[in-house]
């Protein structure tokens, strides 16, 4: 009889309460959760209720402890409730729909993918002032999956999930290509869902390079420039720093991903960037939203010829991506407005019970699957959370200095918001990527509430790291 690993996945939740026991929360949320947020499988679950994975067992005890420790000090915002309501929204049509006990599994999911990732950003952020350290841990692990994933790239083998198979018989192993290549997909489920979060960790790389808070070279890459030396006998030495070895690495990455649809939300997020931080950025940003105004018009017009072509004519494989996501959407809409407020619900295995189009199995759109599955209610929700907090950053923004930490953190952060908005419209918020928008949500807010704590430095006994590839880096 085989013997059954799963329970391995509460594995974490254990670690991550003795750490918290004895070095705080933050010291856990730095050094347990987030290396396995994006170092571990999302497809790895407990065969119990809830089937909890590894990050959602470690952020339960962090999320606990500190809620016992500090809750009623919690100052409640707008975002705040936007956040429950999605999640409550999620789970009351679940339950609308199906049996309870499904409404009870996603509940649990709901919890510790949006509710408790959120609450916890948002609170140590603050107290324990994680904004640099926080940056340098997401961008330190991603740059590490994405030099790992130059095998898959090259020998279309996951080694991320080729050992945990092993014990977890259930993960998908199977490669995805495009133009010949094998497109990389780490931890991370899906090559869309890899890119999101490379080019996420590109942005927080890029925050702590204006912000210089993190200084030094990666040792093993300075060399001799020549072999001439100055009279005391030293050769000039040149030298790669550790942030922009990590963006090269991450910008690499995400092109092995081959995912059109990061790189297009990335591009944008770079765009309103690099609008609010020019100098007269009040008066720059108008004249681009009316410019936008004025060309809106004809790139639909121009998109909407460029996606009417027959998906299966064989000719341009991103026209003919671009054709079938349009016809998706038009498609599945009737279905949707069939049952508008609670949607159709989602059966045992996570897939939805609405009806299927034919030839369309694929809802290559989490805004469209969101309404599908929980009904418009859930989607304006999540829609008013990706305009409400943007919003305000963008306000933040353009009231304070241009160069200060905070105000390239609000641009950094707005520039996510976008790419994870753009991005998802191409595939859906799942696996690492729904808690990681929810830790930048909670980002956010703790940065709106108290600017300078969240800029500034983590206190000495947090800056400690547990694990070693990261020592190279830090």
């Amino acid at each position: 009889m085989p013997i059954d690993f799963s329970m391995l996945a509460g594995l974490p939740g254990l670690v991550a309460l003795i750490v918290c026991l004895r070095r705080g929360p933050a010291y856990a949320f730095l050094n347990v959760y987030l290396p396995v947020l994006l170092l571990l499988p999302d497809d790895c679950r407990m065969p119990i209720s809830g089937q909890l994975n590894f990050a959602e067992s470690a952020i339960i005890p962090i999320a606990a402890v500190y809620l016992w420790q500090e809750g009623r000090n919690w100052e409640w915002s707008l975002t705040d409730f936007l956040v429950l309501a999605f999640a409550s929204l999620v789970v009351c049509s679940e339950y609308m729909n199906t049996e309870y006990w499904l409404a009870q599994h996603l509940a649990i999911s709901m919890t510790t993918t949006v509710i408790l990732p959120y609450i916890v950003a948002k609170a140590l952020i603050v107290r324990e002032r994680l904004g640099v350290e926080i940056a340098k841990r997401i961008t330190v692990l991603a740059t590490f999956v994405a030099i790992v994933s130059v095998y898959q790239f090259r020998m279309t083998a996951n080694p991320f999930t080729d050992f945990v198979s092993r014990l977890f018989p259930g993960i998908d192993n199977g490669a995805s290509f495009r133009y010949g290549f094998a497109r990389i997909s780490g931890p991370w489920t899906h090559p869309i869902l890899a890119g999101i979060i490379l080019l996420f960790a590109y942005r927080t790389a890029r925050w702590l390079e204006w912000t210089g808070e993190w200084r030094g070279s990666v040792p093993f890459l300075s060399f001799s420039l020549d072999t001439t030396y100055d009279r005391h006998g030293r050769s000039p030495i040149v030298s790669i720093s550790k942030v922009r070895f990590c963006e090269v690495a991450l910008v690499v990455g995400s092109l092995m991903t081959i995912s059109r649809g990061p790189w297009l939300g990335a591009a944008m997020a770079a765009v309103v960037m690099m609008l609010v931080r020019v100098r007269h950025r009040t008066y720059v940003t108008l004249l681009a939203f009316f410019a936008a105004v004025i060309v809106a018009f004809p790139i639909y017009y121009a998109f909407d010829s460029y996606v009417k072509v027959d998906r299966f004519d064989g000719s341009n494989e991103a026209r003919e991506s671009a054709a079938y996501r349009r016809e998706m959407i038009e498609q599945y809409m009737v279905v949707a407005e069939e049952r508008p407020e609670w949607g159709w619900g989602s059966s045992v295995t996570g897939q939805g019970l609405y009806p299927r189009v034919e030839n369309m199995d694929s809802i290559d759109n989490h805004y469209l699957l969101l309404a599908l599955i929980s009904g418009m209610f859930s989607l304006a929700a999540l829609v008013l959370l990706l305009l409400w907090v943007p919003v305000r950053l963008l306000g933040f923004s353009l009231r304070n200095v241009r160069d200060e930490p905070a105000t390239s953190l609000a641009v950094t952060l707005l520039g996510s918001f976008i790419l994870f908005a753009i991005a998802i419209s191409t595939a859906w918020l799942g696996a690492q990527t729904q808690p990681l928008l929810f830790i930048i949500a909670g980002w956010s807010e703790a940065l709106l509430l108290a600017p300078s704590f969240v800029t500034a430095k983590v206190p000495s006994p947090v800056q400690e790291v547990s694990y070693g590839f990261e020592r190279v880096m830090v």
